[in-house]
């Protein structure tokens, strides 16, 4: 099946402290054209949009023609919103591609083989996304800020992107006003079924100046 690559650049970096995190240099290139150069020359990939603020568009447009100008990439203006931002890019998703995957610009190590696992698994359920089982212990917190019991963890996934759906359910999902804080939230919304894929492989977002550090050295023994 044919995958068209919505990658969500719209946001602030308001967390970031320090300006725009997409555009900080990590290895050869800045941390958005990681994410481009992987799924744009995926051969499942057969669109790339980048779904931006209007006022950064032209930034990454010529970090894209000075990095990865190889790549022919559909640039529209990301919404208010990470679901207006999607709801946008889905109107330039061309009626060829079957599947359609949304990706965070900010978690530039996600890999090939990992958009591959999570198509197979969107062909056989309607969507598919990839996560890791919580490690950690989880405490409920009361307004007082006093402990008020454990949460069992057993059942609970750190999610993460790029997550992929069949189009036509992911279109569905979005011509409600709902206004999910991902493409999962949309299809359960609807009631559709998605597949949690495990991400065996680093995949972190760009968050905090912190991450970026962390990035750089998980990208350096990645030779990305």
């Amino acid at each position: 099946m044919k995958i068209a690559m919505i990658v969500a650049a719209a946001g602030s970096s308001s967390r970031f402290g320090r300006g725009n995190k997409l555009t900080e240099m990590l290895g050869d290139a800045p941390v958005l054209i990681h994410s481009l150069r992987t799924f744009g020359k995926h051969p499942g990939v057969a669109c790339l949009i980048v779904a931006a603020a209007p006022d950064r568009i032209e930034t990454y447009r010529a970090l894209a023609e000075q990095y990865a100008s190889e790549l022919a990439i559909r640039w529209v203006a990301g919404g208010a919103t990470r679901a207006g931002s999607v709801r946008n890019a889905l109107a330039a998703v061309p009626e060829t591609c079957e599947l359609v995957a949304v990706h965070d610009g900010a978690r530039p190590l996600a890999s090939a083989a990992l958009l591959d696992a999570l198509a197979a698994a969107a062909e056989r359920t309607g969507g598919a996304i990839p996560g890791k089982p919580v490690a950690d212990t989880l405490k409920r917190r009361s307004t007082a800020g006093l402990c008020e019991g454990t949460v069992d963890r057993s059942v609970l996934w750190a999610v993460e992107t790029p997550q992929v759906f069949r189009t036509a359910l992911l279109r569905k999902a979005y011509a409600s006003p709902v206004d999910p804080t991902d493409e999962a939230g949309a299809m359960e919304a609807m009631g559709a079924p998605v597949e949690i894929v495990p991400s065996p492989e680093p995949n972190l977002k760009l968050t905090t100046p912190a991450d970026l550090e962390t990035l750089r050295f998980l990208a350096g023994r990645k030779e990305v």
